[in-house]
């Protein structure tokens, strides 16, 4: 076909061109057979792109989904690092020459020699260079495929769906197995497990993956990967339609395609990112398409099939995520407020408005959503928040309580992405202060080219959801990519309507052709997509999945080496890679971490080995049971905490006489969940555990008598907190005045830091030999060997005498020390660092910092290290 003769006919461009060039005939040596000349009659292709022009610009935001989504599939961002490694071994190897050659240079002329050298070393070996970095990046990326070459999921939570895709196709529901005839997941909290919440993901996940299986021989994690980006790929096309509706054509394009772009919108759905959070774009903007539509549409009939399309979709994205209902009230307050305009439109015959077009349009339009959305709510078993929707929104702002009423911590407080952002830093999410300008312009623009009929509806629920979603963006940081859709459409808006607007004006005021100013117009308004589409490559090219060879090869061995009732206890957030990867149950994961267990394994974590041995042993036997069994019999939330600490420590017939001691009954029931024979015990400790020491060692170390006075004062006033605390705590009027006083002063942060403070490790270095038998350390300390004395300076040149030294196999304690901090080294790694002196023989610090020395009921089963230095160690737990 490259040598065919293509002929183009042009007559249609005429008019933009003064003159016309004439056609020169062929030669007589070129010139071939008719039936090989390649045709193209320009009017006909015209004709086909009027024609198809819709289906045409909706294939450019698909494109757009699909291609930035497709990045986790090759993750070239091992390019990089091959070629960041590469440099720096090239660098390091020719500072070395220099430095043996000609040490007498100054730096800057040694940078200068070795930037030189560099750069004629990778001129003469480019090949070779490019070869290697070849190689090394297909190290890097096999770390993150399994053993038959597949790319793990990327996420964590992936994991929790993959597992119940898995039931769903191997017995038909989403548990592990049924209770009561509802689904029970046998993983999570174990040894009890709980109830599995319903949820139409999984089902989604095995019909796309029931689809593939006609095609080939799919794995399911083939289905995970492809959803979010089909999904994402759809979620483009109502998002056209919805602001092809107010701004036209161009509009439609580029909201589409800025969502289809967006970074918190594609971070979170990349290929393999099987979440639930595309549901939160792809069902709104479904919802409102329809809903729009139903309003618009020319027949009642059709009216009240898109209205009861709308109220399905609603319904199904009930069943998805528990916070849909925001959606509902949405489209309840804009046809309330567009019900409104209609009635100050007929002011002067109000009897008559609910028979003019636009309002018997609402009428049906809403009754049949709100009719179908209360059906399906009430199928899918979501109808409580259905007829409860219109007082749900203040609870988006309990999330960050420190503690509720039942004393326990609240979790959520230290959950990275439920942080509460600032409206900043929301707008730099969206793009910046710009992008926030022109979507506000769109509005605003929405509003004044929509002044009468159904546009004032649109510049409605615009103006609406976007405010609405922006606030619910500074309340957490997953929930910011909320407000990616209505922004895309006010942006969009804001562009179409300029686009066309501003080529009617400008051809006008210019006398010229409005086809050439509508083509100008459009190329200096895509110079905005320039930094989305950078922040685009950005966001994808960096993604790579969470779990690697580390945590793989560590988990399928103790999946091929334990026994199928042991149970992982670690911190929460891996738990569904134990279950899914490991096919073990766990303490608790991503669906239970909101529960007294953080207490426990936080406690468990900081404290001596027969303290953390007796935690172990309770949650194995019964989780929380224990406690909750004291607390049914004594109704005293601080008794029963009071005395589970007390029996932990215990031997079975010791917490027997404990437990009648304080005057319980049933005492068997307690002890069979206190004190069983438990299941093989497996404990993890991982390198990530080190920055997160400051939540697991405030949960662990809850007072739960100052998150007593904490809720006293937080639910009454001054005066009533004051003599509860003083009748129930034993405290003085005036300690109990003063206390009460004070917390009074506290926000929630400040709360929960007084309940429990935030403690870690800090100052990691290393040390070198000196003379005398002293170590000098990078982090300030100073070590005598002999003496075992330490001495701390900090950048001041203060000096300190910590608290505690320990070196793995004893712990000395100075009670002349006026810090709270403790030193450790281990001389097998040459490793130092400071800590809470409370925490300096805790569990996880002799697991982690000192491979186990020193414990005698926690041996080491595994020990994985990864590429980059990530240690895992896996621990068996001898029960005594």
């Amino acid at each position: 076909m490259a040598e065919d003769d293509i002929n183009i006919d042009l007559k249609k461009f005429k008019k933009f061109f003064k003159k016309e060039k004439k056609e020169e005939p062929l030669k007589e040596k070129e010139e071939k057979p008719k039936e090989d000349i390649i045709e193209i009659n320009t009017d006909k292709a015209i004709q086909v792109i009027k024609k198809y022009h819709l289906f045409l610009l909706i294939i450019i935001p698909i494109f757009l989904a699909v291609f930035f989504r497709s990045y986790t599939y090759e993750l070239p961002v091992t390019d990089s690092w091959a070629n960041q490694a590469i440099d720096n071994n090239i660098r390091a190897q020719i500072e070395q020459q220099i430095n043996a050659e000609a040490p007498s240079l100054s730096q800057e002329a040694k940078n200068a020699l070795a930037n030189q050298r560099i750069t004629e070393f990778k001129e003469q070996n480019k090949q070779q260079i490019e070869l290697q970095t070849q190689q090394i990046s297909e190290q890097f990326k096999a770390n993150y495929k399994d053993p038959e070459g597949n790319v793990y999921l990327p996420d964590l939570d992936t994991y929790y769906y993959l597992r119940q895709a898995e039931n769903v196709l191997d017995h038909g529901h989403i548990g592990d197995s049924l209770r009561d005839g509802e689904p029970w997941d046998d993983f999570t909290v174990a040894p009890i497990g709980r109830d599995v919440d319903p949820n139409l993901h999984p089902y989604v996940i095995a019909s796309l993956y029931k689809v593939l299986d006609i095609f080939g021989n799919p794995r399911v994690e083939d289905a995970m990967f492809l959803l979010p980006v089909l999904l994402a790929a759809l979620s483009t096309i109502p998002t056209f339609l919805i602001a092809r509706k107010i701004g036209g054509n161009t509009a439609g394009l580029f909201a589409a395609s800025l969502l289809a772009i967006s970074a918190p919108f594609l971070g979170r759905t990349g290929a393999g990112f099987a979440d639930t959070d595309i549901y939160n774009v792809f069902f709104p903007v479904t919802v409102l398409w329809l809903f729009i539509e139903s309003m618009t549409a020319k027949t009642n009939k059709n009216k009240i099939i898109f209205g009861s399309l709308s109220g399905i979709a609603l319904g199904l994205y009930a069943f998805t995520w528990p916070g849909w209902w925001y959606l509902l009230d949405l489209v309840i307050g804009a046809a309330g407020l567009y019900a409104l305009y209609l009635i100050f439109l007929s002011r002067k015959n109000i009897k008559n408005v609910y028979k003019t077009i636009r309002a018997k349009s609402l009428i049906i339009s809403f009754l049949s959503f709100f009719i179908l959305t209360g059906i399906t709510t009430l199928l899918t078993g979501n109808f409580e928040y259905f007829y409860r929707a219109p007082f749900l929104p203040g609870g988006i702002t309990t999330i960050q309580i420190a503690a509720g009423a039942n004393l326990w911590p609240n979790v959520y407080t230290t959950v990275a992405e439920l942080n509460p952002s600032n409206f900043d830093s929301v707008v730099a999410s969206l793009g910046g202060d710009l992008f926030l300008f022109l979507a506000v312009l769109g509005i605003l623009l929405t509003i004044i080219t929509h002044r009468k009929g159904i546009g004032v509806f649109y510049s409605i629920f615009l103006t609406f959801w976007f405010i609405g979603m922006v606030y619910a963006s500074t309340k957490g940081i997953r929930f910011m990519f909320l407000a990616v859709p209505p922004f895309v459409i006010a942006f969009g808006s804001c562009l179409g309507i300029i686009h066309d607007k501003g080529s009617k004006w400008l051809a006008k005021a210019l006398d010229i052709n409005k086809k050439i100013i509508a083509v100008v117009i459009l190329a200096l308004l895509l110079l905005f997509f320039i930094q989305p589409l950078q922040a685009a490559n950005a966001t994808a090219y960096n993604q790579v999945p969470h779990l690697d060879d580390v945590w793989y090869n560590t988990l399928t061995n103790i999946r091929d080496t334990t026994a199928e009732d042991a149970i992982i206890t670690s911190w929460w957030d891996f738990g569904h890679w134990f279950k899914s990867v490991g096919e073990r149950r766990v303490t608790f994961d991503g669906t239970s971490q909101n529960r007294p267990q953080a207490h426990w394994i936080g406690k468990a974590l900081q404290s001596d080995e027969d303290t953390a041995l007796g935690i172990f042993r309770m949650v194995d036997c019964g989780g929380n049971l224990a406690f909750e069994r004291i607390e049914e019999q004594n109704q005293d939330t601080l008794e029963s905490v009071n005395i589970v600490n007390e029996i932990i420590l215990q031997n079975k017939e010791q917490a027997r006489t404990t437990l009648t001691n304080h005057g319980l009954t049933n005492v068997d029931s307690i002890l069979e969940v206190s004190h069983c024979n438990p299941p093989e015990g497996y404990f993890i400790a991982s390198e990530d555990m080190i920055g997160k020491a400051g939540v697991w060692s405030h949960f662990g170390g809850w007072d739960f008598e100052k998150s007593f006075i904490y809720s006293t004062v937080r639910n009454n006033l001054p005066q009533q907190s004051t003599l509860i605390v003083q009748e129930e705590l034993g405290y003085t009027q005036e300690q109990a005045f003063n206390v009460v006083k004070e917390v009074n002063s506290y926000d929630e942060g400040q709360a929960n830091q007084w309940i429990s403070p935030f403690v870690g490790y800090s100052n990691q270095g290393s040390c070198s030999p000196s003379s005398n038998n002293t170590l000098i350390c990078s982090n300030g300390a100073l070590i005598n060997t002999e003496t075992n004395e330490v001495l701390f300076k900090d950048n001041s040149g203060n000096e300190f005498h910590p608290a505690a030294y320990s070196n793995g196999e004893e712990t000395i304690y100075f009670e002349d020390s006026n810090v709270d901090f403790a030193v450790g080294y281990d001389p097998e790694t040459n490793l130092i660092f400071f800590t809470q002196t409370s925490m300096i023989d805790g569990l996880f610090t002799k697991a982690f910092f000192f491979q186990g020395r020193g414990l005698e009921n926690f041996q080491i089963h595994t020990h994985q290290t990864g590429l980059n230095g990530f240690d895992v160690y896996v621990y068996k737990i001898n029960w005594k």
